[in-house]
Parts: structure tokens; C-alpha cells; sequence
């Protein structure tokens, strides 16, 4: 038999929880990958309009990009700012 052992406290860090908070009350965006290892999160930002992309090669003029409560890269975030 395996014993489970449960923290008292669970869920989101606060980066996480920042970052769906931000995604949830987006109007069709986009995060730069998936904000959270989450199937359930993700999907239910999906069915909100919020896509995932892996490539900002696609982004056009006032469109919101999220991105990732881990962070990305400078040039990363260089290139976002240059076509936002």
C-alpha cells in the first residue's frame, strides 16, 4: 500500500496565480507558450480565447501577448517589444 501525504496548503504560486488571473480576464490573447503545466487551466483558457503560441512570428500590432510567470528570455521579450 502507498500512503499518500497531502500539504495542509497546496495550489498556484503567486507568479501563477498572477499570470491566470491576467490570462483569465484577457480578451482574445496569446501567451508565449502555455503560462501553467496545467491541461485543465489551459484548456479552460482555450475555450476563452487565449491561445498559446510558440513563435511570435505571428503577432500583429495590438495583439496581448502573455507572458509565462517563469520568464523568458531578454531577447525573448526584445522581439515582443519590438512588435507590439
Amino acid at each position: 500500500m502507498v500512503t499518500l501525504l497531502f500539504s495542509k496548503e497546496c495550489g498556484f504560486c503567486f507568479g501563477v496565480q498572477n499570470a491566470v488571473k491576467i490570462a483569465e480576464n484577457a480578451q482574445n490573447a496569446y501567451t508565449y507558450g502555455e503560462i501553467i503545466h496545467n491541461e485543465y487551466v489551459t484548456e479552460k483558457l482555450r475555450k476563452r480565447g487565449v491561445t498559446a503560441i510558440d513563435s511570435l512570428e505571428n503577432l500583429r500590432q495590438g495583439d496581448t501577448l502573455i507572458l509565462r510567470s517563469h520568464g523568458v528570455s531578454k531577447a525573448t521579450y526584445e522581439k515582443a517589444k519590438i512588435r507590439a
